[in-house]
């Protein structure tokens, strides 16, 4: 678990590191200038030891920083498209990119260097299912509640009377019915 908090009821599902194959071209470079390269090879090691793709039953997390952290989150029902990209090499050593298309300002999220980017995808896609049924289900329990609570009676049906002209119900203490004008004598 990484330092992001979880919201209550919200549950871990995947939690994702960029693939290991990011670091490749650094490792290339620092061989090929004889270490001089070596400071950015550090860094990109620990950028990637710092990095979480987190999804969980309510949002996808992205958290990332050595020194400072920083997080970027998408609720599950702001997602509108979810899409996954491989390069020959990504087919290879199966790793690619995870894209997260909001309603926001903010517009898309870049999950990099996943593993199993397909896999990944479908995981998101799921959990926002989930959660719409989840939605959905809520809304049913508070319309039947409303429901339930509206054909209850307001008022005892001791308290009512039938009016002889249009057979409405109406207050004892009326002296007019409200539906005919009939006065009561």
């Amino acid at each position: 678990m990484g330092t992001y908090l979880l919201k209550e009821n919200e549950v871990e599902v995947r939690v994702a590191i960029p693939s290991w194959l990011m670091l490749l071209l650094h490792i290339a470079f620092s061989l090929v200038t004889f270490g001089v390269w070596l400071p950015v090879l550090i860094y990109y090691i620990l950028r990637r030891a710092t990095t979480r793709y987190i999804v969980t039953n309510q949002r996808i997390i992205l958290e990332y920083g050595i020194l400072n952290k920083s997080s970027k989150e998408s609720p599950l029902d702001k997602i509108n498209n979810v899409s996954h990209t491989q390069s020959i090499l990504g087919r290879i050593f199966n790793y690619g990119d995870v894209q997260l298309q909001t309603a926001s300002e903010m517009g898309a999220t870049m999950f990099k260097f996943i593993p199993d980017p397909s896999q990944f995808k479908s995981e998101i896609v799921n959990q926002m299912d989930l959660f719409k049924k989840g939605e959905v289900q809520a809304q049913a329990k508070i319309m039947a509640n409303a429901m339930k609570d509206a054909s209850t009676p307001v008022t005892n049906n001791d308290d009512l009377k039938a009016c002889p002209k249009c057979a409405e119900s109406v207050k004892i203490a009326a002296s007019i019915c409200r539906y005919c004008n009939f006065a009561f004598e």
